[in-house]
């Protein structure tokens, strides 16, 4: 990934090591979903209302990590980090 991209190499290592310390699982086994968060120069809620939207992706979001279960039970934690 090059300098301009979201998010960095060096970010979804430190997701991987994480999810992998606080799951107890391997961290290749470490998956993610990336959702970049997005503005609307046109002013906001136009889409709401049947309006043209031409929205673009900034260079941040969310990012969510997670280690697959072989079963339907889903456990949580939640660990927050804000960057500037």
């Amino acid at each position: 990934m090059d300098g301009m991209s979201w998010p960095s190499q060096s970010e979804l290592d430190g997701m991987r090591e994480k999810v992998a310390q606080m799951s107890g699982g391997d961290a290749k086994e470490v998956r993610f979903v990336v959702s970049p968060y997005r503005i609307c120069p046109l002013g906001a809620h136009i889409d709401h209302q049947g309006g043209r939207v031409s929205a673009m992706t900034i260079n941040k979001g969310i990012l969510l990590g997670f280690v697959p279960s072989d079963d339907s039970q889903v456990s949580t934690s939640i660990y927050f980090l804000l960057t500037n």
